[in-house]
């Protein structure tokens, strides 16, 4: 995986959480809880990133995505351990639950600061998809705000390509197949295209 292709993504993603302590303080909560889940925000954080840069988003915007990615499992922080870790596949009730992290991550980041309201879509949109299948509101297609179809997008390809309990990690080009579905916008052919011509497999961030 090209150097440069994540040199200012990483920049950048450093330059936003340094500049909003708030963000650093839930940042390294995270970390205490579950370094995995860490592990894998920090991921998806530069991936965001790296297309928002790739799609034209203006610098400042381009901090409300790199924190709204960080940040969009920050509910887990409210999800029994056990439940987080769990080896097997979670059952219905369990999944319910899981979901769960969703509003508890909005309500988190609404009652500790002023978030501005990109960054709220993110952790409350991450979880939905193009095709309708996603929650917890089932949106499709524009219906979801640009920034939460970006974190979606990544949220899915750290998911399929970081280590799991009870699936094989997939190494690229399986997750572009798996992450881009049928309601193809200029957004997703942006990430199938930059994901096309880099098909080592992605290695966490560490920071």
């Amino acid at each position: 995986m090209p150097y440069g292709l994540f040199e200012q993504p990483a920049r950048d993603l450093v330059s936003s959480v340094t500049n909003n302590p708030d963000a650093y303080i839930w940042l390294t909560r995270l970390k205490k809880f579950d370094s995995f889940l860490y592990k894998d925000s920090l991921t998806a954080a530069v991936w965001a990133t790296a297309l928002g840069r790739k799609l034209g988003i203006a610098e400042s915007q381009l901090q409300n995505l790199a924190i709204g990615c960080l940040l969009m499992d920050i509910g887990k922080l409210c999800l029994p351990t056990d439940l987080l870790h769990k080896p097997d596949r979670l059952d219905t009730n369990e999944w319910e639950t899981m979901k769960t992290h969703v509003d508890l991550g909005v309500e988190l980041l609404r009652e500790s600061a002023d978030y501005p309201p990109e960054i709220l879509e993110i952790v409350q949109h991450h979880h939905e998809r193009l095709n309708g299948c996603g929650y917890p509101s089932g949106l499709h297609g524009n219906q979801i705000p640009l920034f939460g179809q970006i974190a979606g997008i990544v949220d899915q390809y750290v998911a399929v390509t970081s280590p799991r309990p009870f699936a094989d990690t997939i190494s690229p080009p399986k997750p572009r197949k798996c992450c881009i579905s049928k309601e193809e916008n200029c957004l997703t052919k942006c990430w199938s295209s930059t994901l096309s011509r880099r098909s080592a497999p992605i290695q966490p961030v560490r920071w």
